[in-house]
């Protein structure tokens, strides 16, 4: 079974929405850096593999509003058009694996609303950048 620990708190509200994802998750701690890791999710056409574990590091002030930025991915993912997939750069380790970073920001125009956005907003903001690069849209 893949790992769903729970090494820190999230609030209630992450908590349900990441249950109702219906994925197992886990709320990991590797020394400082915390994340978030949802196992086996899914990617859509023409991203290869169709699924993978994604993360959301989450900074150590998230419940008191600090922003999510960006995702990770564990494999490094290519399309089956073969087109290239711009800024997908390799990270840093994290819980003994290595990491795939998706250089992808929410618009200038579009600032993170403390106590207002949740991991909700970021992982539908992350669905919605993939629909969105799958359908052709470049960075």
């Amino acid at each position: 079974m893949a790992n769903c620990r729970r090494d820190f708190f999230l609030p209630d509200e992450d908590i349900q929405f990441l249950d109702n994802l219906g994925l197992v998750w886990g709320a990991i701690q590797d020394g400082n850096a915390r994340a978030v890791v949802l196992h086996d999710f899914p990617m859509p056409p023409p991203f290869i593999p169709d699924k993978l574990n994604l993360k959301i590091n989450l900074p150590q002030d998230y419940v008191g509003g600090a922003a999510l930025d960006m995702f990770f991915t564990d494999e490094h993912v290519t399309r089956a058009d073969g087109k290239s997939i711009e800024r997908l750069t390799e990270s840093n380790g994290f819980d003994n694996k290595k990491w795939w970073q998706w250089s992808r920001h929410y618009p200038k125009n579009t600032n993170w609303r403390p106590q207002i956005n949740t991991l909700a907003t970021h992982i539908s903001y992350v669905q919605h950048i993939l629909a969105q690069e799958a359908g052709g849209k470049t960075w």
